[in-house]
């Protein structure tokens, strides 16, 4: 399907089937993709506002240059998704799967990672303001020239994960990152 430039209000897609749908610059405001499944699809440069993606499969999604704002990801499935130079802005991620999901250059700014699997996943470069790692497995994640502003990791697996030229962490978070396992803390 063929979205672009496409907006819309109010909107369920419960257990919709989008797969390989092009959404580029679109603009969606309360929208629910619950159940649906959403992979390889498009999403370059969309804003995207009041979203819940419950149990969504959004696999080899790609939402370069999006801006997601007040979203929730429950129990979904984000497996090489990218959000690379994207804006994430109130956004929970719960029981969510980010194996190799790419944040390059992301703003991510009052944003929670709960119980969620982000092995290998990439934020290189990228901004954190007001952002919470509860619970979640860092395995081997790449947090290279990052930039960190009120950031909490709790109860967090950092085996392998690296902080190369990382700024902004305090001297308390840098020992709990070196303590669980996280590699070139400055």
């Amino acid at each position: 399907a063929d979205w672009r430039l496409a907006t819309g209000d109010n909107i369920y897609l419960g257990s919709a089937n989008l797969n390989k749908v092009i959404a580029s610059k679109t603009k969606f405001k309360q929208i629910i993709f619950e159940r649906a499944t959403v992979t390889n699809a498009g999403f370059q440069g969309a804003v995207i506002t009041d979203s819940r993606w419950h149990k969504a499969n959004l696999q080899n999604s790609n939402f370069h240059q999006g801006k997601i704002v007040e979203a929730q990801f429950n129990d979904a499935s984000l497996v090489n998704t990218k959000f690379t130079n994207a804006q994430l802005e109130r956004v929970t991620f719960v029981a969510t799967e980010l194996l190799e999901t790419k944040f390059n250059h992301a703003e991510i700014s009052q944003v929670q990672f709960a119980d969620s699997i982000l092995l290998s996943a990439n934020f290189e470069g990228a901004t954190f303001d007001r952002v919470e790692f509860l619970d979640c497995n860092l395995q081997d994640v790449n947090f290279e020239n990052t930039h960190w502003q009120n950031v909490t990791f709790t109860n967090c697996d950092l085996s392998g994960a690296v902080f190369s030229k990382a700024q902004g962490l305090s001297d308390e978070q840098k020992q709990y990152l070196r303590k669980h396992g996280a590699l070139n803390v400055n």
